[in-house]
Formats: C-alpha cells, structure tokens, sequence
C-alpha cells in the first residue's frame, strides 16, 4: 500500500513524504513509537517509496521493486529482527549485515536496513554504530523502537527522529475493520484485549480468543481452584497466553471499577460479560478492586521474569478471591 495510507499517523508519513519531495532524505531514521502503531509498516512502505521505479508523490506499490521488497526477497533490503523464540538480535546479525552493506546495489538507489533496534544487545549495538558513523553514500538506515532510552545515546543521535502517536481505541477498531476486514463487535474485543496494539490485535483474531477471554474471567472470578485439564484453561495456556490473560484480567477489573464509579453501562468494555460486571461492582469495594489490580500486575511481572507459572497463577486466585 502507499505510505500515505498508514492510518492515524499523518504528521510522521508527512515528514517522510516531505524529506523525498524535497530531496532531503536522512541516512539514519528512528522511527519512535508505542508498539503496534505502524512504524514496520511505514519503515517498510518508506523503504518502497525509496526506491520506486515508478514514484511520483508516493510508493506504487506495484513496480517491481515495490512487489520484491513487498515479498521481502529485494537484495537491497535487509529487515533485522529476532528469530522465532528469542529476544535479542546477536552481534552476528550485524556483522553479516555490515558486509552485505559494503557491497554495490544489485538494483536499487539505496541499500536499506530496517531493525528491531531496541532487540539489539550492547555488543550488536556497538557493532551498528560503527556502521552508522561511517555510512556509505548509497545506504540508509529505519531503526524502529518504542523507547529511546533502550538505545545507545550514541545511536539515537545520529539518527532524524519520527515520532509515531499511540493510537486510540476508535483508531485501533477502524483499521481492523477497513484494513482487514473485522466485524465491528469483534474487531472492539481485540483492540480492548490487545492494549491497542494492531499487530497483537491481528496475533489474536481466530484464536478462539473471545472464548479464551471469558474461560479466564470464569476461572477468576469462581472460587473453583483452577485446573490443569482443559483448553482453555490458563494453566494450559502458553507463558505468553497467560501474560495476555492477566491483561484481560486487568480489563475486567477495570471495567468493575469504572462501572461502580460512573454507573455508566457504555463505558464497559467486557460488554458481553455486563452481568457479571454488575455483580462485582455490588459486591466488592473500591480498596478491594484496587488491591486487586495490584495484584495481577504482580502476577504480570512474575510471569514475565519466568517464575513458576502454576505457582504465581494459583496464588493470584487466592488473593483475588479475599
């Protein structure tokens, strides 16, 4: 798609289109942002509008660059991010990127690199500075990261910096719904359930995950000890599926205690679960919906630092149950 159809993020695709059209493109960019905003989507449409055959104020999305780098099988476009299963992005990514870049473009005008910069460990990220201190005419760098603060300084300052705004709620279900084609109801569940975040959001769609999201309430809210039989049980689940079900956990929480301040049955995001909404809100106090909010952000992190999951998820039912 053209760059200009990136949705809700008009001021960063203006500064891009602008640095083209007025010949000023940058050699190191650092698109910012929440996660899940557009910035791979931009970098790689930006890395089409670079380098079409057929440019006028935008990417044609259909020359033959833009259909390789589309595919992800252009020579002149490297994407570096983590494989399958890991966290970090070795040195030995950036070595080999490093003498792919020393070569001559096969086709394009630029040999461009996108990365996972804030994947980076310290010695791939030292090994990437050397290659932005002394770039070669013909190369041109898109590091995507939601915080700068994950960065070398050294990085960060010699790259133009792209601001991409977080995204609202009604931003997160229209994209879902015109860009790939969501059903209204469904797409508002994943933008709720993904933190409004439009690549979680698509990780989610037809996973089961409206069902998935209420065997997690059900498990939550009852005082049956949860099991480990089940598919939907959270015990069951994957360390990153039960890091996703605390925050539907969060989300309904949430939900009971801005309905018992606001009475208001429009601001419920799990409306499908209204009932039970309802009943929490009569039943539990403030400082116990608080305390419970608490508490799953504690089990979050546990999860996260790869504690016991039986352990943190079974002592989470306890407290919550007080």
């Amino acid at each position: 798609m053209p760059l200009s159809e990136i949705k809700a993020q008009e001021r960063a695709i203006g500064i891009l289109k602008k640095s083209v059209s007025e010949a000023r493109v940058a050699h190191a960019y650092l698109f910012l942002g929440p996660d899940g905003v557009g910035k791979h989507s931009a970098a790689i449409e930006f890395a089409k509008l670079l380098n079409c055959t057929a440019r006028e104020t935008d990417n044609c999305g259909k020359c033959i660059s833009c259909s390789k780098i589309e595919k992800a099988i252009h020579p002149d476009i490297f994407i570096i991010s983590t494989e399958e299963g890991q966290r970090i992005i070795p040195i030995d990514k950036i070595r080999e990127l490093s003498a792919r870049l020393s070569l001559k473009p096969f086709e394009a005008r630029y040999k461009i690199a996108v990365i996972d910069a804030q994947s980076l460990n310290k010695e791939a990220s030292n090994a990437l500075l050397k290659i932005l201190e002394e770039p070669g005419a013909d190369m041109l760098f898109i590091l995507v990261a939601a915080d700068a603060n994950a960065l070398l300084d050294t990085i960060v300052s010699r790259c133009q910096i792209v601001r991409f705004r977080p995204l609202s709620r009604l931003d997160v279900i229209d994209i879902l719904k015109m860009d790939f084609n969501i059903d209204g109801n469904e797409a508002g569940f994943l933008a709720d359930l993904s933190g409004l975040n439009i690549k979680k959001a698509l990780s989610l769609r037809g996973q089961d995950a409206l069902a998935r999201k209420n065997a997690v309430i059900d498990e939550f809210s009852s005082n049956m000890p949860l099991l480990d039989s089940g598919n939907n049980s959270i015990m069951n689940l994957t360390r990153d599926m039960q890091q996703d079900a605390m925050d539907i956990l969060l989300c309904f929480y949430r939900d009971v205690l801005v309905y018992k301040y606001t009475r208001d049955i429009s601001m419920i995001m799990n409306i499908d679960r209204q009932e039970i909404v309802l009943e929490f809100a009569k039943k539990k106090e403030v400082a116990s919906l608080n305390s419970a909010i608490d508490y799953i952000e504690e089990a979050k992190v546990s999860l996260e630092a790869n504690v016991n999951s039986k352990l943190a998820l079974k002592l989470l039912q306890e407290k919550l149950a007080v």
